[in-house]
Parts: C-alpha cells; sequence; structure tokens
C-alpha cells in the first residue's frame, strides 16, 4: 500500500492536509461500518455467502485479559459478561496478595456494572452489528503529500459488536478515557495538543453526521461504554490499577467518603 503511516506525517502537514486527513478517514470508518456483517457479536471469518454475507461470526478476540472468547454471542450483555468474568480472573491471577485481589475485584465490579447501565443506555437496535476496528496513528497509511487516507492496517484485533461499540472517534486525537493525559500509560504520546485535537475531533463528528446519521448516532450513544472496554482491554500494563483507580475517581465512579463531622459540646445549657 503505498503512502506513509499518519504518525510519520502529521507532523508535517499544513491545516488543509490535516483537515484532508479527518475528512478521508470519515468517509472510510462510515464505508466499514455499513458492510453488511452477521448480527452476532465476536470476529469475522471469511468464506460464508450465507444471506448475501461474506463474512461469518467467529468468537471474540482481544486484547489483555481477553484472547479468545468461548462462543459467538448473540447480544451485547454476554459479551460484557464475558469481559468481566476474563478481567475478574486475571485480575486475580496477577494479585499480589489477598487485599490487592479484594481491591481490584472492587473496581471491576463497579466498572462492570456501569457498563450495563451504559449498554442499557446505547442506541442498541436488535440484531444490528457492525465491523469494529480502531487504528492508532501507525494503523492509518496517508499520501504524503495530500493526506488523503489511502488505507487501514492491522485488522488483527477487529470485532464484530453492536453499532454503539463499532463508531468511534480517531484515537490519535483522543484525551479521553486510556488516552487522558492524567490517566494514560508511561511513554503515551499525542500527535496534537488539545486545542486542535478538538478542532479536529469536531471535525469528524460533522462529516460523519452528513455521511451516516446511523455512525453519528452510534458514536455519541455508545461513548461511556466504549470507554470502560477500553480499560479493561488495557490491563496488563503499567501503573494500570493506579491508573484505572484515578480514571475512576475523575468519573465519580467510586464511592465518595463523606467528611467526618466534628462533634461539638453543646453550650446551650452551660452554666
Amino acid at each position: 500500500m503505498p503512502g506513509k503511516t499518519l504518525r510519520e506525517c502529521w507532523g508535517t502537514f499544513d491545516r488543509q492536509q490535516k483537515e484532508t486527513v479527518i475528512i478521508s478517514y470519515a468517509q472510510h470508518v462510515t464505508e466499514i461500518f455499513d458492510i453488511n456483517v452477521p448480527s452476532a457479536v465476536g470476529s469475522t471469518c471469511g468464506g460464508a455467502h450465507n444471506n448475501g454475507q461474506t463474512l461469518s461470526a467467529a468468537p471474540f478476540m482481544g486484547r489483555g485479559p481477553t484472547p479468545l472468547a468461548p462462543e459467538v454471542y448473540t447480544n451485547v450483555y454476554d459479551h460484557i459478561d464475558y469481559v468481566f468474568t476474563a478481567a475478574h480472573a486475571a485480575a486475580r491471577a496477577s494479585a499480589p496478595s489477598a487485599p490487592d485481589a479484594a481491591a481490584r475485584a472492587h473496581l471491576l465490579a463497579l466498572l462492570h456494572a456501569a457498563a450495563t447501565d451504559d449498554a442499557r443506555a446505547c442506541v442498541l437496535p436488535r440484531g444490528s452489528c457492525a465491523l469494529a476496528h480502531d487504528p492508532d496513528d501507525g494503523d492509518v497509511v496517508v499520501h504524503a503529500r495530500t493526506g488523503e487516507v489511502a488505507g487501514l492496517l492491522d485488522w488483527e484485533f477487529h470485532a464484530l459488536v453492536p453499532r454503539a461499540l463499532a463508531a468511534a472517534h480517531p484515537a490519535w486525537l483522543r484525551h479521553d478515557g486510556v488516552h487522558d493525559p492524567r490517566c494514560a500509560r508511561a511513554g503515551r504520546w499525542w500527535l496534537a495538543p488539545r486545542a486542535e485535537s478538538a478542532e479536529m475531533l469536531a471535525l469528524f463528528e460533522e462529516v460523519v453526521k452528513s455521511k451516516s446519521q446511523a455512525y453519528y448516532e452510534a458514536l455519541r450513544s455508545g461513548s461511556g461504554l466504549r470507554s470502560i472496554l477500553e480499560w479493561v482491554s488495557e490491563m496488563g500494563t503499567e501503573d494500570y490499577w493506579a491508573r484505572l483507580r484515578r480514571w475512576m475517581t475523575g468519573q465519580k465512579m467510586l464511592p465518595q467518603d463523606k467528611p467526618a463531622v466534628k462533634k461539638q459540646k453543646s453550650t446551650m445549657f452551660a452554666p
């Protein structure tokens, strides 16, 4: 595939070239979103032609604690349960002590409950799934002269998921969730400062809304659930539990300790 990665080119691009990247990328992801896929949660395998489809479902392959699901799921709730069952097992196996294991289990239980609540609030039409691929800046190939996106690489961890999970903002522009500078893993770097990223993300939303109302609605409604599942996939990275706790605290997911009230001696009946 001719071209260079976005990581190599973004810093050399002028404003017009960067906007071309965003517009072209939006075209790619909305076209991928509209590919006819099975109504299942998992990964894909080729060769099937049932009902006009050229893809069939296989068990989900993910990052972190979810290397391979035991089966293909027919709804997002079963998929979420699988993700957190695998996460709890990985957390127990890696905990250095019983108190650490309990603390990790508590965080995961809170995340699991939040994920289930967010799934209920998402736009999740029954039987409506899409092909998901969330490339980073090293997976997006662009024409170095124009900024036009030539293609997307690294499909190893693609997935079939409900549409609210398939739509996503460009990862290389994000400063939220696992990409929040206050919570990101060591060595994480950003292609653009926060202000420029915000402008480009706004352009991305504008373009996808003009091309696919369904993608835009999925993008907006699924952001909370996507963030939670991204955090689970980060498990095993450096300082993971401390970073996760910081993020959950910022999202007000953790019970807040009430400040102690100091009792004062009443003087109402003092002599």
